[in-house]
């Protein structure tokens, strides 16, 4: 155990490394490092030159590495050629395949296109369908030619008498022309006291009309609503009493009602059996995706929703409201001459559904603070009893003289009126009203018709709104019901 070993300077002592002996010379003795990486190199140099130079690549041991490598292949059934036959096999198969996957594709996009092309020819066919609908008209309402008379009655009154010979371009008021005292006078009768505030309406705050009797708004509703018995609907006396059905003294209420406080109730003016069907018929209407298509309108406040009514049955019948010869006459009276029905929309405010803001129908034409005869009017009718928690219309009486941007009507001011179903609320398009809240655990819907003036165009409803081309053409088919067209 204590023998030196080959390549040690004494014996094996415990806790060294046994380290590989050093190279030795040929006569036994250890050979330095240098010396040793020199020897291993000059032996490798040596065996490739026995070798050959080509050895490593195709000397014996390649060779023999291949014929191994042929004796597994056959082994497994498979020579060299039928390897490379199979790889052919392999490329071509991919190459069918990235061919197939591609036509695929193509198909897939085909088939895509093809649908969304079927899709919009269906939509194109069904949009068809909807203008077809709206045929070419062919004939007035019954009562367009007592809406004439009635008319030309209001226009003579305002113009007077044509002179004869007519005017000369540049006759003035002086040598006998026009007479703007006329124009001064119609202002007075046709707009609110309050622009004509004189000591005595000043004094009470409450406006006083010609025969002397004070207008109130809020402390009773003698002044604001009328009953069936302001009024006549016999259908007979439509064609010989140009009043309407209205009594004198009614149309005188209506009128100063609609003037001074902005507003008017018409109660039970509906008969119940035709609220329910145009409610059924309305029910019917928005549950289809032709509505939610074509006529789903805009509204304000959270809630709501509102949608045009088509000119069809039984929205144009001929009992429609819009013909009722009362609501007719004092919607003549008020605008003074030939009107139109400008839209139809039916607001539905859900249980739940929170206020509107205060607004206007429209700002000004001219100037914020402009005196100007009304031009437009809405008329709204509950397709249901309408109690108060259910969110009856509400008005600001009075707030009709001027825009009144972010105004808000104080609580003391506010006027809401509960209804029965029948009922019609008619208000000016410049009062200040909002829809409230619907508290209730029912549905309250009301026809909204607007109504106004030829000149007059509400242009944020079609623009700004973005209605559907088909629901300008139905509107334009209301209108046409105003309007006289020869045989």
């Amino acid at each position: 155990p204590h023998r030196p070993l080959p390549g040690t300077r004494g014996p094996l002592k415990r806790g060294f490394e046994l380290r590989p002996p050093a190279a030795l010379s040929s006569d036994g003795h250890p050979m330095p490092k240098q010396a040793n990486i020199v020897a291993s190199m000059a032996r490798k140099r040596e065996k490739k030159n026995r070798s050959g130079p080509h050895t490593a690549v195709t000397g014996t041991k390649g060779k023999a590495g291949r014929r191994n490598k042929e004796r597994k292949g056959r082994a497994l059934g498979l020579s060299r050629n039928e390897g490379r036959g199979d790889f052919a096999i392999s490329c071509a198969s991919i190459v069918l395949l990235s061919v197939a996957i591609a036509l695929g594709a193509e198909a897939y996009r085909y088939r895509t296109k093809s649908l969304l092309l079927t899709r919009e020819l269906n939509k194109a066919k069904e949009e068809l369908e909807e203008y077809t609908k709206l045929y070419v008209r062919t004939g007035n309402p019954t009562w367009m030619p007592t809406q004439k008379i009635r008319s030309e009655k209001l226009r003579r009154k305002m113009e007077g008498d044509p002179k004869r010979g007519g005017y000369r371009a540049n006759e003035t008021v002086v040598n006998g022309g026009l007479d703007p005292k006329r124009w001064h006078s119609y202002l007075i009768d046709h707009t609110p006291l309050a622009f004509h505030a004189t000591a005595e309406t000043t004094a009470t705050g409450i406006p006083v009309d010609k025969d002397g009797n004070h207008v109130q708004c809020f402390e009773s509703l003698d002044h604001v609503a009328m009953t069936p018995k302001d009024w006549d609907q016999d259908p007979d006396r439509e064609r010989t009493f140009l009043g309407g059905g209205l009594k004198p003294q009614a149309r005188r209420k209506a009128a100063v009602a609609l003037k001074e406080c902005g507003f008017l109730a018409l109660d039970s003016l509906i008969s119940p059996k035709l609220i329910d069907n145009l409610r059924d018929a309305y029910e019917r209407f928005r549950e289809t995706e032709r509505a939610k298509r074509y006529f789903r309108y805009p509204c304000q406040g959270k809630g709501r929703v509102e949608f045009m009514l088509p000119f069809e049955p039984p929205f144009n019948n001929t009992d429609a409201p819009y013909h009722n010869p009362v609501l007719r006459q004092i919607l003549l009276d008020f605008l003074g001459g030939p009107y139109k029905l400008e839209l139809m929309t039916v607001i539905n405010s859900s249980p739940g559904s929170g206020d509107q803001r205060w607004h206007q129908g429209w700002r000004y034409l001219f100037h914020p603070d402009e005196q100007l005869p009304p031009y437009s009017i809405v008329v709204g009718i509950p397709l249901d009893d309408v109690s108060l928690d259910m969110g009856p219309t509400q008005f600001c009486p009075r707030r009709k003289l001027r825009f009144y941007h972010g105004f808000r009507c104080d609580e003391g001011e506010v006027v809401s009126l509960g209804s029965t179903k029948g009922s019609v609320l008619l208000f000016d398009y410049k009062l200040l009203h909002r829809g409230p809240a619907n508290h209730s655990p029912r549905f309250r819907p009301m026809i909204s018709m607007v109504f106004s003036k030829m000149f007059f165009v509400n242009s944020e409803a079609y623009v700004n709104r973005g209605i559907s081309l088909l629901q300008t053409l139905h509107q334009r088919r209301y209108w046409e019901e105003f309007v006289w067209h020869p045989e």
